[in-house]
């Protein structure tokens, strides 16, 4: 025997689990029947639930999600630098910036940098 249940959601956040149970060949029906099972067989809710500690934005960490990904991909590629070489060609070119000189109508200007 089944019975009916009302439940209040989100619409946008319904729109968006029906599309995505759809994908998987489920109705909304099926994917709350599976949830209470799961309820069941656990004794408790099928998930941990945590305090979102996180200070950053969810875009922020896709963003460092991505950067670390492309870390790793480089990585396994061999693309990697020697960062106290890396370091150290930055700072010679900055030493070389004390002393300029600049050709300026003919005439050139040496622009001492302290």
């Amino acid at each position: 025997m089944t019975t009916q249940m009302n439940v209040r959601i989100d619409e946008t956040v319904k729109q968006q689990a029906e599309e995505l149970l759809r994908g998987l060949g489920l109705s909304m029906s099926t994917a709350i029947n599976l949830f209470a099972r799961a309820v069941i067989r656990e004794q408790g809710l099928p998930f941990e639930l945590k305090h979102n500690t996180s200070s950053f934005t969810e875009q922020e960490i896709k963003k460092i999600d991505e950067g670390l990904l492309k870390s790793e991909n480089d990585i396994a590629m061999g693309r990697t630098i020697d960062a106290r070489q890396y370091l150290q060609d930055k700072i010679s070119k900055l030493e070389a910036m004390k002393n300029v000189w600049y050709n300026y109508g003919g005439v050139f200007w040496r622009i001492e940098n302290k």
